[in-house]
């Protein structure tokens, strides 16, 4: 025995020496130290059951504080807690404090048992032994003073609503007033017509306004006169799609000016959709194509687009502004819902530069190049990017590398007045087709040979 606890003794002394460094593994060998030489004294200890209270958490080291400021709580692990906590506890919550009942669930509902021995903790026994009558009796007068308030403010709130349905609007142009909120219009400078008068007047200043202005059109108070916002104006003439293009069209072409006047290094580019729509007359309506449709169209394929009487396909030709600096391939316009690549290519090529979906095309579809020529369409000799000359100059400026050429015999160059003294030189002037006036020439030699024959028979 004595063997035993030397050997124990000298396995306790060399962790204390190897683990000097270490304080908390320092305290618990130095209790193991303490219950041993307890245990070769043969000493009589006396143990304290350690308890924590139910709600701090706090060690209950003092046996007496239990009974005197302590409640058993209603399970049979019997859990302790301070009378001070559990009144913390009912105070917090006195706001629903209706009465015992309701106090008593609502801490049942949140505090359980640790163990899951019983699922009621509380009883009005516990809570009237914290809490005295006249605190009792204050915090159930507090409630019901809640409760009333409560009421009243929901009361008030529903009555505010009511009147707020039955408010009078007054409108400032024609000075009919109405109960019916839907039928005025609030704008954003916070005055408010009706909106058939709001309508009205927009439409005659549009009308009045010829360049279609947005800073031209104000609001109609006098008082006021502040330029309507755009939003305004779309919520306003949502009826009236073709005006609200038209503004949107005109201001951004406007705005495009403004950017570019007299800056060559602008980042913005002006681009037109290649885009139809179907446009019913009668009812001045836009039917959308597919983009199927769209896409046989731009290819000069039949499509299977059968036009009524009172239908008409229209050229979109909506224009945006794009950022040069944004690497975007593709846009939808907002006119005619097109989906389209930005740099005229005939279809969508997610994933692929329009430079290298044109020179894939060149080289695998048979007759491609011909197919587009004889359409008014241009290769850039640079990057192989498509562009379409409907009509105007013969300068080609390339939208994807800013190449400039020339669309009657691809002649190129960097420098943009270049192309220009080459068709003034070559080409005899800056305008017409190589073929019309190839075309035109022959006819003239035709005529003149004709005139010759004709004047040799006379003479003759």
């Amino acid at each position: 025995m004595q063997e035993q606890s030397s050997s124990c003794k000298k396995i306790i002394e060399e962790l204390l020496y190897q683990n000097n460094q270490n304080e908390q593994l320092d305290s618990f060998l130095n209790a193991i130290q303490e219950i041993y030489e307890l245990c070769s004294n043969r000493a009589k200890v006396q143990l304290k059951l350690v308890q924590c209270c139910y709600f701090c958490n706090q060690k209950i080291l003092n046996q007496q504080k239990i009974y005197t400021f302590t409640q058993y709580l209603g399970c049979s692990c019997k859990h302790i807690f301070h009378n001070d906590c559990l009144k913390l506890e009912i105070s917090s919550r006195k706001e629903f404090f209706e009465n015992l009942s309701v106090m008593q669930d609502i801490l049942n509902e949140q505090f359980k048992c640790l163990n899951k021995c019983s699922e009621n903790l509380f009883t009005y026994q516990i809570i009237q032994s914290v809490i005295s009558k006249r605190e009792i009796s204050m915090y159930q007068s507090e409630c019901q003073e809640q409760s009333k308030n409560k009421l009243l403010f929901q009361e008030k709130d529903i009555q505010d609503q009511q009147n707020l349905q039955k408010t009078i609007y007054e409108c400032k142009i024609c000075y009919d007033t109405t109960e019916n909120r839907e039928s005025f219009y609030n704008l954003k400078c916070n005055c408010q017509f009706c909106l058939d008068c709001l309508k009205m007047s927009l439409k005659n200043s549009i009308k009045s306004n010829k360049n279609l202005e947005l800073n031209q059109i104000i609001c109609p108070e006098e008082n006021c006169k502040k330029v309507l916002d755009f939003e305004d104006i779309v919520q306003i003439l949502k009826d009236e799609q073709d005006i609200i293009v038209q503004l949107e069209q005109k201001n951004i072409l406007s705005y495009y000016e403004k950017l570019n006047f007299g800056n060559s290094e602008s980042s913005e580019q002006l681009v037109h959709c290649y885009g139809k729509y179907i446009l019913d007359t009668e009812n001045n309506n836009k039917i959308y194509l597919t983009q199927e449709q769209q896409k046989n169209l731009r290819l000069g394929k039949n499509s299977d687009i059968l036009l009524k009487i009172n239908e008409k396909l229209v050229d979109c030709g909506f224009s945006f502004i794009q950022d040069k600096k944004i690497l975007k391939l593709s846009h939808k316009c907002s006119n005619c819902k097109y989906h389209f690549c930005i740099n005229n290519c005939d279809t969508l090529h997610e994933g692929i530069t329009c430079s290298d979906y044109q020179k894939w095309k060149l080289e695998n579809q048979k007759d491609y190049r011909e197919e587009l020529e004889s359409r008014g369409f241009r290769f850039c000799p640079k990057c192989s990017v498509l562009t379409e000359r409907i009509e105007g100059c013969n300068n080609i400026l390339c939208t994807n590398c800013k190449v400039s050429y020339c669309y009657r015999c691809y002649f190129n160059s960097e420098d943009h007045d270049e192309i220009y003294t080459h068709l003034d030189n070559i080409h005899g002037g800056y305008f017409g087709d190589s073929d019309d006036n190839e075309e035109q020439e022959e006819e003239e030699e035709e005529e003149q040979s004709a005139e010759e024959e004709d004047e040799q028979e006379f003479d003759e």
